[in-house]
């Protein structure tokens, strides 16, 4: 009875996103397709986001582990996969809040996200957008990783999207955001997105 549920919502899902490439052909000319790739952030963001490009005729994937940093995916033969078979015109990352645990040097940040932006987008065709961490309660600990961010979207290879002057309210762990403000920090993302797509 469970893998019969999980085989409808996936066959619902597959027909979402069929659906949503063929208005967005209609709309854009042709079709748009959105990766979000992550931790736990991005799996937090993703049904809002989900959402929010299903109602501009946008399909829209996504892939997150918990407790993962950038690093970590270059390898991923799931992502590279995914990649290949969703075949995005667009992928969001949302690295970072992990990376600022381990990882302190802005410069080993940049090659570690270059690492992985050569997998994204090999050939650079592919728009790259890049959230930001939250801003987080107590000392700025993201700080190194925002410049990270800048260092490597000076080199025209991500748009950063930086949400770190607003606040969020923050659960009891410290480091995600309430469902409140996930659904509100989805919100403020999409309004820099979806004009840059």
């Amino acid at each position: 009875m469970r893998k019969f549920v999980l085989l409808t919502a996936t066959a619902i899902l597959a027909t979402i996103n069929v659906l949503a490439a063929a208005k967005a052909e209609e709309k854009h000319g042709e079709p748009r397709r959105i990766l979000l790739i992550g931790d736990s952030q991005a799996a937090n963001l993703a049904a809002e986001l989900r959402f929010k490009s299903m109602d501009n005729g946008l399909s829209f994937e996504s892939l997150s582990g918990v407790g993962t940093r950038a690093i970590g995916w270059v390898g991923s033969g799931k992502m590279k996969r995914r990649l290949r078979d969703f075949n995005p015109d667009v992928v969001v990352l949302s690295f970072g809040t992990n990376e600022a645990k381990y990882d302190r040097s802005i410069d080993l940040l940049v090659r570690q996200f270059d690492s992985l932006l050569k997998v994204v987008s090999p050939d650079g065709r592919r728009k790259v957008f890049w959230i930001a961490p939250p801003r987080l309660p107590g000392v700025d600990y993201l700080a190194n990783v925002r410049e990270a961010l800048r260092k490597t979207e000076e080199k025209k290879t991500i748009v950063t999207i930086d949400l770190s002057d607003r606040v969020y309210a923050v659960n009891g762990s410290g480091i995600h955001l309430t469902h409140a403000a996930y659904i509100v920090w989805a919100w403020d993302i999409w309004q820099q997105l979806y004009p840059k797509l």
